[in-house]
């Protein structure tokens, strides 16, 4: 984050700051927490491919691309780990 943040600040803008509240529903299941760890890993990867073209400074560009793999890896490892849990409603968060 601290990196992401300096590269912000030093193409002249504002990082946006740390929200008190991300609206993240009440998990009341393994599969329900897995869901969501899995949405919100798929949002980061689709989120950071979808910038990184967009990039102009090639040390951002690499500093994006590594973070892209390491959000893949997380995506991976959590579908990997949902195919072990009972088959339920992995979409439904609440």
């Amino acid at each position: 984050v601290t990196v992401l943040e300096e590269a912000v600040r030093s193409l002249g803008a504002i990082p946006s700051r740390q929200r008190p509240d991300y609206g993240i529903p009440e998990l009341r299941s393994g599969e329900k927490a897995l869901a969501l760890a899995i949405s919100l890993e798929e949002a980061l990867l689709a989120s950071h491919l979808e910038a990184l073209p967009k990039l102009s400074s090639p040390d951002l560009r690499g500093t994006f691309a590594s973070i892209l793999t390491v959000e893949a890896q997380h995506a991976a490892a959590l579908s990997g780990r949902s195919e072990a849990l009972p088959k339920g409603d992995l979409g439904a968060l609440a």
